[in-house]
């Protein structure tokens, strides 16, 4: 066994375990160099992740882990998600009594997630999703003095639980079917089986715990609420990264895996799609909170995404992967420039509404402007990597087939209806006016570099996308070339 193949994750984890140690046993360690210094190594991991690849596909210990242009795609995207979480929490670290324990949950969940994304066994995939989702478990419920923290914690471990049951009732079945849980064998195994109760049993189970995972409709109810009870930098990262986990597992597994029952389980990927797509975007419009407004956002977000999975059994499914990476990113990076916002306003007001941003252009022109642009490319607009990512996404899906104009269709009509609550968010910052005696938002230079980054990359994968798309391209191939 090639043991170099996980040098990644053993940097990574090894850093988390240098965070922890050094919080046990220098207590007094400034919270800056936890920050500073962990976000900066995971920023240097990340480089090394993308600089090292040579495109080539391998696999470790007969493919419980596949190693490929697919895996390196999310390991950089979780590390980086994992600096930018770090970085942005520097004030919130401040507060809490072990930000070394903090820093390396955070660190820790990103193993998780790139252990999601470079699985090619079922074991091994739930193992990884384990392993994310008891970081966040402990992270979504860290400031434990609030009750709604600790309520969404409470929730979200019991909700959780509930679908690792029924995603391990799945797998059970999977392996009584077909022998083998190595996505290939599973494949094999499942091309000479025909629709059977067993198999309807085990894809159902397989679809719930999975759809849990990435909150799709019916199986999304947990998410408002620990988004809301959750700390704000963690709720971001909720947003971005475990999404992205959800679905670099979930491609893998449905394009290589369940290959052969596609076609015969398509209709499924695309209810739930239509369901997200328009409940999300629907309930959206209702809420007064921000973050709770943004956890229905993404709930139709993971519906554009499911049509990406419903594409998979067309007779090219490289289009589709590629669209769904692609959207991944642009969905990620958007997220995170919104919540880095609303934490910069909360930390100075404690306040997290969608009126309390009214006057924010007044209070501070440059978060009001930041925030524009991340809710103009969550809605799709021109310019901005959200109308690249989507245009992209809905084109790939509605040319796989003539049964998915319909659904399409419904994803631009769901993103219009996005536009009301976005555009409701930014007449709140640009023409409402401030509450009487509101001061204006300070940024720290850190938070303000932070913004300008995410958001001139927003704006420059709107504008020059090429490099983004031919990436995603590349990882797609590589999945189905090494299937």
């Amino acid at each position: 066994m090639n043991w170099a193949l996980l040098l990644p994750g053993y940097l990574v984890t090894g850093l988390a375990f240098g965070a922890f140690t050094l919080d046990l046993i220098v207590p007094r360690l400034s919270r800056t160099v936890l920050v500073y210094g962990g976000a900066a190594v995971m920023a240097a991991i990340a480089v090394f992740i993308i600089l090292s690849s040579d495109g080539e596909s391998s696999r470790f210990a007969g493919g419980i882990l596949i190693f490929d242009t697919y895996s390196v795609f999310f390991f950089a995207v979780f590390v980086i998600l994992a600096a930018v979480t770090i970085l942005g929490s520097s004030q919130f670290v401040s507060a809490i009594d072990s930000p070394g324990e903090f820093v390396a949950l955070l660190m820790m969940s990103a193993v998780g997630a790139m252990g999601m994304a470079a699985a090619g066994e079922l074991i091994t995939a739930y193992i990884s999703l384990e392993l994310l989702s008891f970081s966040l478990y402990i992270l979504a419920s860290y400031t434990w003095k609030e009750r709604r923290t600790n309520e969404a914690g409470m929730k979200y471990i019991l909700l959780g639980a509930i679908a690792s049951a029924f995603l391990l009732l799945g797998i059970t079945y999977i392996y009584g079917l077909t022998g083998d849980t190595r996505y290939d064998q599973v494949a094999s195994g499942l091309s000479a089986l025909s629709p059977s109760p067993g198999l309807i049993i085990a894809l159902a189970m397989l679809t719930a715990g999975l759809g849990f995972k990435v909150a799709a409709v019916p199986f999304h109810m947990w998410t408002p609420d620990v988004y809301e009870g959750a700390p704000i930098p963690i709720t971001a990262y909720l947003a971005a990264a475990s999404k992205a986990a959800g679905f670099a597992l979930l491609i893998r597994l449905v394009a290589v895996a369940l290959e052969p029952v596609a076609l015969f389980w398509d209709w499924v990927f695309i209810l739930l799609a239509v369901l997200s797509m328009m409940l999300g975007n629907l309930v959206a419009i209702l809420q007064s909170n921000l973050k709770r407004l943004m956890a229905y956002s993404s709930i139709g977000q993971v519906g554009y995404l499911l049509l990406g999975i419903a594409a998979l059994g067309a007779d090219d499914p490289t289009k589709p992967i590629a669209g769904m990476l692609l959207h991944s990113v642009s969905y990620a990076a958007s997220t995170m420039v919104a919540f880095m916002v609303l934490l910069a306003v909360w930390q100075q007001t404690g306040k997290e509404g969608v009126r309390d941003m009214a006057g924010l252009a007044r209070r501070n022109p440059f978060l009001a402007l930041a925030l524009t642009g991340a809710l103009f490319s969550l809605a799709g607009f021109p310019f901005f990597v959200g109308f690249v990512s989507k245009f992209y996404l809905f084109t790939v899906v509605a040319t796989a087939g003539a049964r998915f104009l319909v659904p399409v269709g419904i994803a631009i009509f769901a993103s219009l209806i996005s536009l009301y609550y976005y555009l409701n968010i930014v007449r709140q910052m640009y023409i409402e006016q401030p509450e009487d005696g509101a001061e204006a938002i300070r940024v720290s230079r850190t938070m303000w570099l932070l913004i300008l980054g995410l958001l001139l990359a927003i704006v420059a994968g709107g504008l020059y996308v090429r490099p983004l798309a031919e990436a995603a391209e590349s990882a797609a191939a590589s999945i189905l070339a090494g299937a």
